[in-house]
Formats: structure tokens, C-alpha cells, sequence
């Protein structure tokens, strides 16, 4: 029998919509370094129906719960050129909520509010992760630095000039080896001159070694592993060490207009040879 217990979107009820923006894209591989200004979409869609799970957690296999989700597909094109392809990713977030108590059973107790990333990357990467449920705050968003910077060796001034070439107007080398600074600059310029200010934080953190987060207190990691397409042809074959990705909403009045805008990272280190190597897009995006 169906958990009666409300199913809603939550947190991610402001995701949903197709969202355009601009970004930056920034890897560095053994094989090349290459920097990029991004068009960015997000095509991201409610799933029609409440979805019915049944698991372990209720020690019953007669107990349902129901949550809800979203769908997306994010896209991600070189903005010069020929606007080729740079990221192709679809999955699904979802909103799992707490079921209704049973008398005489601890059931809240193993099933607690969270939301979940499913994501598949057609040439690098399957992921599972799972977070607490974030809240709206009307306070500015805290955007952190990347968790591994692109290099990290000691860098002086035209290092990065050396590696990438002539970087793009407007890129600092501080923005390419820590690009979530290019967002908290875009979300100063927000906070300073909009009003009626809202924010949500939502950021998914997964590592392959599937270590318990010391921010929560449930682990926070799933399945996070390469695809075929990624393996090289060598006694290490290339394996992913960690995805973090995050999205930012923040709702605000500019003017006369109410404003939704999405400030999204994802940060993807790989291991190749031993040796690890990442990658970096972000983008400021505006709901259509």
C-alpha cells in the first residue's frame, strides 16, 4: 500500500524550467590545456508522476514511499568557431522525503529528507549522490572555492598564459585556476544592486573512495565511476576521483521584474597514471 506522506519538489521546485546562459570551461589534460566561453542550457522538466519506491529501510516490503523528481539534460557548446559540443550530460534530481510514522515502528528514524543526483555523462562518467535537504536563506550566497584548483603548483604572473595561450576578455588567471570565483563575482553584482533577495544552495559532492562527509551525518557519496569510453589503453587505465557539482538559485527583484537566476559548477577530477587531472565548467544562466 502507497505511503500517504505529500510529495513535492522541495528545494528543487525553483529548477525546473529551461535555463540560458553563459560559462567557462577549463581542463586540464596530459594531452591538452584548453579554455573556453560557454553557451550553456538546461532543458530541466518535472516528472509527470509521483514515483513509488520500496527498499530495506522500512523493514516491510508492503511500505511505499512516494517522492518527486525532475528531469534534465544540460548541453554545453563553445561559444567561438564552430560552437562545437564541449558536455553532454542528462539524469535526474530528486526530492526524497521522510514517510508518514507507523505506529510502533522507528521508520523516521532510517529514512530522513534528502535529495539525490543521478547522472550520466556519455564520455566520461555514471554518478549517484545524495545530500541533506538544503533551505531557502535571504542571505547571499556563499560560493566556496573549488575543491582541487586546476594546477597546484606555485604559480606566478603568465604561467597560465604559457599553458592556455591568449586567455578570453574578461578571464583573469586567478578565474581559470579557481573558476567559482568568476561566479561569486556575478553574485556580488546581484546582491549589491537587487532587493527582495532569496537564495538556495544546493551542492552535490561524490568521491570515488566513498568516504563519510564530516558535514552530515549520513554519507553523502554514491557510485562514482568511468564509462568504457574513458579507459586508456595502459596498465592504469583513467578512473574518476571525484564529481562536485552545485547549483545556486537566487531569486531577487531588479527594478520592476522578479528575477530567477541559476549559478551552476561542476568540478571533475580524473586519475590517469596516477597522475590527477581536472576539469571545470560553470555558467550564470536566466530561466526563459
Amino acid at each position: 500500500m502507497a505511503n500517504e506522506a505529500s510529495s513535492t519538489l522541495g528545494a528543487l521546485t525553483d529548477l525546473a524550467g529551461e535555463w540560458h546562459g553563459a560559462g567557462l570551461c577549463v581542463s586540464y589534460l596530459p594531452t591538452h590545456a584548453k579554455v573556453s566561453i560557454t553557451s550553456d542550457i538546461f532543458l530541466i522538466k518535472e516528472i509527470a508522476e509521483t514515483i513509488p519506491n520500496r527498499g530495506n529501510a522500512f523493514g516491510s516490503s508492503d511500505t511505499d514511499i512516494e517522492f518527486k523528481g525532475l528531469d534534465y539534460t544540460h548541453t554545453i557548446h563553445d561559444n567561438a568557431g564552430t560552437h562545437d559540443l564541449l558536455h553532454y550530460e542528462t539524469g535526474q534530481l530528486l526530492n526524497i522525503i521522510s514517510p508518514t510514522p507507523i505506529p510502533d515502528t522507528n521508520i523516521n528514524d532510517k529514512v530522513k529528507p534528502y535529495l539525490v543526483q543521478l547522472a550520466l555523462n556519455p564520455n566520461g562518467y555514471a554518478l549517484n549522490t545524495w545530500i541533506p535537504v538544503p533551505v531557502e536563506s535571504i542571505n547571499k550566497i556563499d560560493i566556496p572555492p573549488v575543491r582541487k584548483k586546476l594546477i597546484d603548483l606555485p604559480l606566478t604572473p603568465g604561467d597560465f598564459k604559457a599553458i592556455f595561450g591568449t586567455l578570453p576578455a574578461g578571464i583573469t588567471e586567478e578565474d581559470l585556476n579557481n573558476p567559482n570565483q568568476w561566479l561569486a563575482k556575478k553574485t556580488e553584482e546581484i546582491h549589491t544592486n537587487s532587493e527582495d533577495y532569496h537564495s538556495t544552495s544546493i551542492q552535490f559532492a561524490s568521491d570515488s573512495s566513498h568516504e563519510q562527509n564530516p558535514d552530515h551525518d549520513f554519507k553523502t557519496t554514491g557510485n562514482t565511476g568511468q564509462i568504457s569510453t574513458l579507459k586508456a589503453e595502459k596498465e592504469n587505465p583513467a578512473s574518476i576521483k571525484n564529481i562536485d557539482t552545485s547549483f545556486w538559485i537566487e531569486k531577487y527583484k531588479e527594478g520592476t521584474s522578479n528575477t530567477t537566476q541559476l549559478q551552476y559548477s561542476q568540478q571533475v577530477v580524473y586519475t590517469i597514471d596516477g597522475k590527477d587531472y581536472t576539469q571545470i565548467s560553470v555558467a550564470t544562466l536566466k530561466k526563459m
